[in-house]
């Protein structure tokens, strides 16, 4: 059977992660390909923000592309800001024969940046930003809504780039949607 790279484009807080692990748990052996924890298995990654994120973008795509190779999934939970990452990605399933979906999860930018805070909000930061975080520190609501428009930017040069638009605590729903893009 031939191997899938799924792009699971979107702002944070949108349920990408929520939505990966829900596949992976229904595809044996899926690599759930979280590029962010590439960046956390960084020793000081903050500090030295531009080599880092070089870093864990080339890491993710030797990932990505060594998985393909085995001939497994890779779902890929990650805001594109850039139309670049989605063609790396894409010239790598090519590469290895593998089908290519790239699906963006879409609402509103006012209910893309409460989805946001209400996931800080959740895990304890009452004003809904880590302090200290990168959203924290680079303009909070201003920050997100940049995200926010850049990936919509990427999403509009990619013709091919299903939108789902993901009902608030329908993650069924959405998975299915999911699903059905994919298919």
């Amino acid at each position: 059977m031939q191997p899938k790279l799924i792009l699971l484009n979107g702002n944070p807080g949108m349920g990408k992660s929520t939505l990966a692990e829900r596949y992976v748990n229904d595809h044996p052996l899926t690599l759930n390909l979280d590029v962010d924890r590439i960046w956390h298995m960084m020793g000081q990654w903050q500090h030295m923000l531009n080599e880092s994120h070089r870093l864990k973008q080339k890491h993710s795509y030797a990932l990505a592309g060594s998985h393909l190779a085995e001939g497994y999934d890779v779902i890929i939970p990650d805001l594109m800001e850039t139309v670049e990452r989605p063609k790396n990605f894409e010239r790598i399933a090519k590469r290895h024969g593998a089908i290519f979906r790239e699906i963006a999860l879409v609402t509103s930018p006012e209910d893309a940046i409460e989805r946001c805070k209400a996931r800080a909000r959740r895990m304890g930061y009452q004003d809904g930003f880590r302090p200290g975080g990168v959203l924290d520190t680079h303009g909070r609501e201003l920050k997100l809504t940049e995200m926010y428009q850049n990936m919509l930017a990427v999403t509009a040069l990619r013709p091919q780039t299903i939108q789902i638009q993901p009902e608030l605590g329908d993650i069924e729903g959405t998975y299915y949607q999911l699903l059905s893009a994919i298919a």
